[in-house]
């Protein structure tokens, strides 16, 4: 008799998990995705026109809303970013709790907080062209503040501080003060970094101390002067370029000094240009970089920074030639800081030359904004350059203040005539305050202030214009604050007289208020701070009632 063996079981086992039976279970299916809502409260909003985005879902939300809800679920696990894109017109909008991963239940703790935008008077006097407070020198104090001055050099640095340099101060001992200030925002102090004591210094065109070229110095300082362009870039240094002032030499006119102040070490370089007034550019190729190349002598130039920390400049008044000393110039440049070389990228080199105006919305390769001065510049969050109005001539016998705004692409090299009639002098349409629409616009200005807010719109504020009658023109000044959204093409009039040469509303000192306003005013300077909160300080017009000149308030808006 044959003898079965007994099979071990650890064999059944292999058997069953190879096939061999009929009976096993099947495997369960994945429990489904779970999908929740992403949403919270709203707080404040009184206003039409804030867009909220998760990822690339967009909520348009109503002014009445005090709850949100985005209209695409996510999947328990992932991430959810709400963001801000558009705030409402004449509020600002923050955000807590914006970012987190969704769990196992609806999100609703994203709380979104709206104010009424308004202005705070955090500095200075009420009245016009007033000495100010030095204090001691690299000590902040709350008493500390700038003299009266306009046409200033004016940064904000990476931490949120807002710099100013020399202007025109007539009120000071010297003319053009070669004093370098620092606000903090965080603590709300003046600091007076260095440069001569404007209070006590009798030289009324202080001179530069170049010192080596590309060297920086304790010693080193820029001449005096205004309307001189600035930058910032990635590393946080503060740039200046030329401006009409005081060369090495003691003499005074147009200027193509390019320095460079690191605050770190409180130190300035002189990097490019001449330490004499009046140098002609050398264009050298369009489109090459060359160290011999670089803009001739001029001021109140156009200025941006690319996402390389390449400053670039456009047009200004100034030296065109070896024979034209004052002309009006439309030539586009670029200064690469890693190489320290200029290149002309193109636009005209001859003085005076016309815009060429492509169909409005469209850029082609021979448009261009012309030669003109004292234009107001944007960067958006695309990268692309912004700038608006200015002095210019419309043919070759009309000149005047413009109203038109144009864009320019670094990537193409292309304008594009974005908004405005490109006409001189045009009248402002204001339209419903707070109201954007397509007809609204701030009219022909130049000399205004501009900064770019954290969701990429683009805002002016002041400037001059001139008033034309039957009988003349006579030269007014605004306190208008504008804002433009690129993505609309639209301008809404914030705040604001209707009408030129409104003297301002202070309020107390450090509090802001619904009526609060600075005076009519140009060739102010301004910034963003940490919070994107926008800094506003002096100029030329007008303080309070029956207070006419140069001004030294510091406003926050």
């Amino acid at each position: 008799m044959k003898r079965i063996g007994i099979i071990p079981l650890s064999s059944l086992l292999v058997l069953s998990a190879c096939g061999g039976g009929s009976d096993a279970p099947a495997p369960s299916p994945p429990p489904p995705t779970q999908h929740y809502n992403v949403g919270g409260s709203i707080t404040g909003l009184a206003a039409t026109g804030m867009v909220l985005t998760n990822g690339a879902d967009n909520l348009a939300v109503d002014s009445t809303a005090t709850t949100f809800k985005f209209p695409t679920m996510v999947n328990s696990g992932n991430g959810y970013a709400v963001a801000i894109s558009l705030q409402p017109s004449g509020e600002h909008c923050s955000l807590a709790n914006a970012t987190g991963t969704v769990g196992s239940a609806d999100v609703s703790s994203v709380m979104v907080t709206c104010v009424a935008r308004q202005w705070t008077w955090l500095s200075g006097s009420q009245s016009a062209d007033q000495v100010g407070a030095i204090g001691t020198q690299g000590v902040p104090g709350t008493q500390n503040t700038p003299g009266a001055r306009s046409g200033s050099a004016s940064w904000t640095d990476k931490a949120g501080n807002f710099w100013i340099f020399s202007g025109e101060a007539p009120n000071q001992t010297g003319n053009y003060p070669q004093d370098l200030w620092k606000y903090s925002p965080a603590d709300g102090t003046w600091t007076w970094v260095a440069g001569l004591d404007p209070t006590t210094n009798s030289t009324a065109l202080p001179v530069g101390v170049y010192g080596t070229l590309g060297v920086p110095s304790a010693a080193n300082v820029p001449g005096g002067r205004h309307w001189a362009a600035t930058w910032v870039d990635a590393t946080g240094n503060l740039w200046l370029f030329g401006g009409i002032g005081a060369d090495g030499h003691g003499n005074w006119g147009w200027l193509n000094d390019l320095w460079k102040f690191t605050p770190g070490t409180g130190q300035w370089t002189w990097v490019s240009g001449s330490d004499t007034y009046g140098a002609i550019p050398v264009p050298g190729t369009q489109g090459v970089a060359a160290a011999s190349n670089v803009p001739g002598g001029r001021s109140r130039v156009q200025a941006w920074t690319d996402g390389q920390s390449n400053l670039w400049l456009y047009g200004g008044i100034g030296t065109a030639s070896a024979t034209v000393i004052q002309g009006v110039l439309g030539d586009l440049w670029k200064f690469d800081t890693s190489t320290s070389m200029w290149t002309w990228v193109g636009g005209v080199t001859t003085a005076n030359a016309i815009a060429s105006f492509p169909p409005k919305g469209t850029s082609t390769a021979s448009a261009t904004p012309g030669g003109r001065y004292g234009s107001v510049t944007w960067i958006d969050r695309a990268g692309d350059f912004w700038l608006f109005g200015g002095v210019a001539y419309l043919d070759a016998t009309t000149g005047g203040v413009l109203d038109d705004l144009w864009k320019y692409s670094p990537v193409s090299g292309t304008w594009t005539w974005a908004a405005g009639t490109g006409m001189v002098n045009a009248a402002p349409s204001l339209g419903a305050q707070g109201v954007a629409a397509a007809a609204n616009g701030p009219g022909s200005f130049a000399d205004t202030v501009t900064w770019t807010d954290a969701a990429g719109q683009l805002w002016l504020f002041g400037g001059f214009w001139y008033d034309v009658t039957p009988t003349g023109s006579t030269t007014v000044y605004s306190n208008q604050l504008w804002e433009f959204r690129p993505a609309t093409g639209m301008w809404t009039w914030v705040a604001g007289s209707a009408t030129p040469n409104a003297s301002g509303t202070y309020g107390t000192l450090g509090t802001g208020a619904p009526g609060n306003t600075p005076g009519s005013r140009y060739l102010a300077v301004g910034g963003s701070d940490a919070q994107g909160n926008f800094l506003l300080f002096g100029g030329q017009g007008f303080g309070g009632p029956n207070q006419n000149g140069h001004l030294n308030d510091l406003w926050r808006f």
